[in-house]
């Protein structure tokens, strides 16, 4: 259990059927989801026919598979606009914990008697605490935001010329490739310092 536990990052926490999400304030941030759609939009590039000026293609269907690209980029866009808003809250919270820890800072200088003391002194302990976790929840988002960016720029380059590209048939779900979600996540973490920690926010669940 203990090794288990350390290889976790904190307030990663695993959600229904196994998905990995990630407690940011009040807002569970579904890794796993996101790397799908990450992994789809990457799919759908990978796969794209070539096309003129006009969007002519010797490939018969190389309009709907540009469509399906788009799809895929839209899904993605929505993560984005999620993280981003999440980010400016938590930029804003940790904005407020570093004044407060200030602000406690110069309290304490005033303080003469042991027991008000002690007292500031466990008040700026918890203050680091919470400063501490938020960054780290901000340096996972900003990881995401970054993995999410460059996807999104690559899609953005391959575009189909003239028009909005549009479907034949309906959207297909988005299915992840077996095993391969996992590593993705492994991966994220490795890059560096991870996050820690109703409605919906940004289609993903508060608490």
């Amino acid at each position: 259990m203990e090794a288990e536990r350390s290889r976790n990052p904190p307030n990663e926490v695993i959600g229904p059927w196994g998905t990995r999400e990630l407690q940011a304030g009040n807002t569970k941030i579904p890794i796993d989801q996101i790397l799908i759609h990450v992994q789809n939009l990457n799919r759908k590039l990978e796969i794209l026919p070539r096309v003129d000026q006009e969007g002519g293609s010797d490939c018969p269907f190389a309009e709907d598979l540009f469509a399906q690209k788009e799809e895929a980029a839209a899904a993605l866009r929505e993560d984005l606009s999620g993280l981003l808003a999440i980010k400016r809250e938590l930029e804003e919270e940790l904005g407020r914990c570093e004044s407060n820890l200030g602000q406690v800072g110069l309290d304490r200088g005033r303080l003469r008697t042991h027991p008000a003391l002690e007292g500031y002194d466990a008040a700026t302990q918890e203050l680091i605490r919470q400063s501490e976790s938020i960054q780290r929840q901000l340096d996972t988002i900003v990881m995401l935001i970054e993995i999410i960016s460059a996807a999104l720029k690559r899609a953005d380059r391959d575009a189909f010329p003239r028009r909005v590209p549009r479907r034949s048939v309906g959207p297909t779900p988005i299915r992840p490739h077996p095993n391969s979600v996992g590593p993705m996540v492994d991966d994220m973490f490795s890059l560096g310092p991870t996050g820690r920690g109703g409605g919906t926010f940004g289609g993903w669940a508060q608490h």
